[in-house]
């Protein structure tokens, strides 16, 4: 493989620093610095290149052709079954998605902002011929994301996107969602059958500084979700679907099982849909990408500065 590193791109732009490795198109680090010369670091990527290369716990990673799991790692569509096999001996959850081991192409490439590039290649597992593009880009609010997939075959594709970056909390914090269900999970995380993996009542959820926590929320409301920590406060804006069970879903993970930095982060994942989604009735419609055709997650991170005086 290519030599790789944690920075192979640092894009810089008023307050903020952004690092991009082309290993899986990941931010490997993201903050601000403040007037009074510090550095604040909001997503908390990878610290070396060996982590990089690890990619233990997913980190900012693109997920894309699907997110989260596939129960069993087998699905059914246009007719046909698939399966996607072990993703280790004996572990088969086809953990998300096709491309967080691609070596991505740089596209464009300014100052502020970046694309960068891959492909999902046909294979008996998964015979879709799939563009799958990311760019980041810097403004005066914080950071806008987008993954845009193209559907480059003769025929449909199942694609579900989603990203999984972790936020760095600086001790304590807050997500605030709007009016949404929860999701429930059997003991291999995959969301029950049918209405009974929704939870009946909408409302809305205040989670702080939990501990063994790794749950879907589905049903939005509105498409925005608020992160405070003890240093900053972060408004993440998407352009999730709304009022649709198992379409349109933050997930929210506490870090329990990361190897390193373990409780120094939260992850808060934008997803078009509900885990086991290629499996999922209400999701069957709205997966289907037609020859041709593009999908795009928009993700935009609006950050506060709580320290007045830095």
């Amino acid at each position: 493989m290519e030599s790789l590193t944690i920075n192979d791109i640092i894009l810089r732009y008023g307050p903020y620093t952004l690092s991009i490795s082309r290993f899986g198109a990941v931010v490997t680090n993201f903050g601000f610095v403040t007037t009074a010369g510090d550095f604040v670091k909001v997503i908390d990527g990878y610290a070396t290149d060996a982590e990089l290369l690890e990619c233990d716990g997913y980190r900012s990673a693109i997920l894309a052709p699907w997110s989260n799991r596939i129960a069993d790692a087998k699905f059914k569509f246009a007719g046909i079954e698939y399966d996607l096999g072990e993703r280790e001996p004996g572990i088969r959850d086809a953990l998300h998605g096709l491309v967080a081991f691609n070596l991505f192409e740089v596209l464009e490439l300014s100052d502020a902002r970046i694309e960068l590039m891959t492909v999902v290649e046909p294979s008996s597992s998964y015979p879709f011929n799939l563009e799958v593009r990311v760019s980041y880009e810097i403004n005066d609010d914080g950071l806008l994301f987008a993954l845009k997939v193209i559907n480059r075959g003769d025929t449909g594709a199942p694609v579900g996107l989603g990203w999984h970056p972790y936020f760095a909390h600086h001790g304590s914090w807050k997500i605030t969602l709007p009016e949404c269900r929860d999701v429930s999970l059997d003991d291999n995380l995959i969301p029950r059958e049918g209405s009974a993996a929704f939870g009946l009542e909408k409302r809305l959820r205040e989670l702080s500084n939990l501990r063994d926590w790794d749950l879907p929320y589905t049903d939005l409301s509105a498409p925005y979700a608020l992160l405070e920590t003890a240093a900053y406060r972060l408004r993440m804006e998407t352009n999730l679907s709304l009022n649709q069970p198992g379409v349109g879903v933050f997930h929210v993970y506490s870090g329990d099982y990361l190897k390193l930095r373990r409780y120094e982060s939260v992850a808060l994942e934008p997803c078009e849909f509900v885990t086991d989604a290629f499996n999922r009735s209400e999701c069957l419609g709205d997966i289907y990408l037609e020859p041709g055709d593009k999908k795009v997650l928009q993700v935009g991170l609006k950050i506060e500065n709580l320290n007045k005086n830095n």
